[in-house]
């Protein structure tokens, strides 16, 4: 979060990263009446109390960002958090929100192909080819 520019920033989306370990950035923005939404499953340990900041913290060990996301858009993209959930690998909660869905099989194992690949290639650093 210290990349964002706090004197340029109108608002700002904070998804998936620890509160804790950006705590002065997000004061910043806070500080330069930045709007905030914060979502995220992990430890918070102190969330700052500003007019300026929509934090939704869920420390749940069944769910991630992702389910977060879908509570609050009340599974508009229901498709999408449960590709994450997958890939996530929250594979109760991903197959209980499939199941609201009534998904087959068949598309149960590509939502989770999806998210699994997403995942991985999100936390691998991209390669050269060595040819």
């Amino acid at each position: 979060m210290q990349q964002v520019p706090s004197e340029q920033a109108s608002s700002v989306t904070v998804l998936d990263i620890s509160m804790d370990k950006n705590q002065a950035a997000l004061e910043g923005l806070l500080d330069h009446h930045v709007p905030t939404t914060y979502i995220d499953h992990h430890k918070a340990s102190s969330i700052p109390n500003s007019q300026y900041l929509d934090a939704h913290i869920d420390l749940d060990a069944n769910t991630c960002t992702a389910l977060i996301v879908d509570k609050l858009l009340q599974g508009q993209f229901r498709l999408w958090a449960v590709a994450a959930a997958y890939g996530d690998n929250m594979l109760a909660s991903a197959e209980a929100l499939a199941s609201t869905l009534g998904l087959s099989d068949e598309q149960r194992r590509l939502l989770n192909e999806l998210g699994t690949l997403i995942n991985y290639n999100a936390t691998v650093k991209a390669r050269r080819p060595a040819f």
